[in-house]
């Protein structure tokens, strides 16, 4: 072992003492005495080719491990700070448990979870940030209540205890827009939530239908070009009357873009098969569910 020289008193001076003389220390057999610091005493040795330091503070054993694989790891080795895994990688990882948590790539762009892999959170270097997998989060969309009694066959407006809501015949409808967010996470759908109750018990059945179009805002596009359609399919009234019920209806996400305004007709259709209520079923509200992966726009 070559000559080591006295080791220091000061903590942040003795950890520089670490760094220098560390690669001194041969076998376990050539442990330094070491001097008594302000905050305990410290142990450096070699273990195989791993080189460790145990330090007692306050009288509780901290471990440290520093290997040639430019980690620091712990003593079971599952969690570990490393650098360049790959020759000039300029990455860091940072593992708990035997789980990558944290990335760093070489562009300064970190990656929170999965280390960058599936679920993630991801800031750039000027504080952007992206979502990813089951990092991103459900929002809504709000639809003025009004709204609902403005249509070509528009529905008839009702109150129900602290409810305003809205009667729909067959073929009533009601027609309404909104905008895709900035913070709509690309290719993902979009769910128009119908919120309704009837005063009528079970047994008879109701169908809900949306026919919506997307338009862009760079005037490549009619406003009153053709949209799509889809329907709940023959619906079973509820058990009890006046008891609220949510059915959804999709809009794919093939079809939008971001910045997107998008029309839509919401109609109660006749059904295919079964009986028609003698009451007409009401809408309370709309709910607009989409999936977010970002704050905004970026700037």
């Amino acid at each position: 072992m070559k000559p080591l020289p006295a080791i220091p008193i000061s903590d942040l001076t003795f950890w520089n003492w670490v760094a220098r003389n560390l690669a001194n220390f041969d076998t376990v057999s050539a442990v330094p005495t070491v001097e008594k610091l302000k905050k305990g005493d410290a142990i450096i040795y070699e273990s195989g080719t791993t080189r460790r330091l145990y330090f007692n503070v306050d009288g509780t054993i901290r471990f440290l491990g520093i290997n040639n694989a430019n980690k620091i790891i712990d003593l079971d080795g599952d969690t570990s700070v490393e650098v360049e895994r790959t020759a000039d990688g300029d990455i860091v990882w940072i593992k708990t448990a035997g789980s990558n948590r944290i990335k760093i790539d070489a562009s300064g762009n970190v990656f929170i979870g999965d280390g960058g892999v599936t679920n993630h959170t991801k800031i750039l270097p000027d504080g952007e940030i992206t979502l990813f997998g089951t990092a991103r989060v459900k929002a809504q969309i709000a639809i003025d209540n009004a709204n609902l009694g403005k249509g070509a066959t528009r529905a008839t407006e009702v109150i129900i205890g602290n409810y305003n809501a809205w009667l729909f015949g067959i073929n009533d409808d009601s027609v309404f827009t909104f905008h895709v967010p900035h913070e709509y996470a690309s290719g993902t759908d979009i769910v128009i939530n119908i919120d309704w109750y009837i005063d009528e018990p079970a047994g008879d059945e109701i169908k809900w239908q949306i026919t919506w179009s997307a338009t862009p805002h760079d005037s490549t596009e009619a406003i009153d070009s053709a949209g799509a359609s889809v329907d709940t399919g023959d619906i079973l009234i509820p058990t009890t009357p006046k008891f609220l019920t949510t059915n959804g209806l999709t809009i794919p996400g093939a079809g939008l873009t971001e910045g997107d305004q998008v029309g839509v007709t919401l109609k109660r259709i006749a059904i295919t098969d079964g009986t028609n209520p003698g009451n007409e079923p009401a809408v309370v509200d709309l709910h607009i569910e989409f999936t977010k992966n970002k704050l905004g726009e970026a700037t």
